[in-house]
């Protein structure tokens, strides 16, 4: 990995900590090719492949994880655990999908290279031009928190532990939006192509009035109930994120709307 002093310091602000630094190169690999093989398979309509994935993701990397922390492990081990659970969890969309490659028809007229990449490379740049700025976006706030918190990387890292204490549940809805999307893209753009519009249009707007009511209440019960477990399961030590949960909610809910 290059400039591994200088991420230790970007992530975590301990430059020094290159084991870290390297188990977390790894986890973004192992995450980079789960999510290829996932959104593969979500492309195909493997609905049930791709559910598959991600319950296997978070079934082996609890095992893994528990057990780790168990025999004392450490935070690089525990991020080892989740590249491990990530390659694991491949495996159903690598096998239905090397299953699938030798069912596929043959096509008669010969393929055009340049003329496909013509089509597919703007499009391509767009998107990950797109999903860079948002992940930019996304990390910004925790770096920011960590870099700017005066009292050194202690200090840093903790409040950024209070900060993710308070998105642990709104979080959820944002993984459960982004799993509908991918659910029901393959639909809407089927639908699109074939011309059916005013289909798209109204399934459009009943999914995201049934997502507003759905989150909406889910996050107002998660509130009521939340003093009771960041007092007894967290045992109060996480107050500053149990303040900021409502306005996590607020922003989670609106950000699901838009996906």
């Amino acid at each position: 990995m290059v400039a591994p002093d200088w991420f230790g310091w970007l992530i975590f602000l301990e430059s020094d900590n290159s084991v870290l630094t390297y188990a977390v190169a790894a986890g973004v690999i192992a995450i980079i090719a789960f999510n290829f093989v996932h959104q593969l398979v979500s492309s195909l309509r493997q609905v049930r492949v791709a559910s598959m994935m991600q319950f296997v993701q978070s079934v082996a990397f609890t095992l893994l994880g528990v057990g780790w922390l168990i025999r004392g492990g450490d935070l690089a081990g525990l991020i080892l655990s989740f590249a491990v659970a990530s390659l694991i969890a491949i495996l159903p969309g690598g096998w239905t999908l090397a299953k699938g490659w030798k069912g596929l028809p043959r096509s008669e007229s010969r393929f055009d290279a340049p003329s496909m990449w013509r089509r597919l490379l703007p499009y391509a740049v767009a998107l990950w031009i797109m999903n860079l700025l948002s992940n930019l976006f996304e990390m910004s706030d925790r770096y920011m928190i960590l870099h700017f918190t005066s009292g050194g990387e202690q200090m840093g890292q903790a409040a950024v532990g209070q900060y993710h204490s308070g998105r642990i549940f709104p979080v959820l809805l944002m993984s459960l939006a982004s799993m509908i999307a991918g659910v029901l893209m393959p639909y809407l753009a089927a639908d699109w192509e074939s011309g059916r519009r005013e289909a798209v249009v109204d399934r459009i707007r009943k999914v995201l009035a049934a997502l507003s009511l759905v989150f909406t209440l889910g996050a107002a019960a998660t509130l009521w109930i939340a003093p009771w477990l960041f007092a007894n399961l967290l045992q109060n030590r996480y107050a500053d994120g149990l303040a900021l949960m409502p306005m996590a909610f607020v922003f989670y809910i609106w950000a699901s709307l838009v996906m």
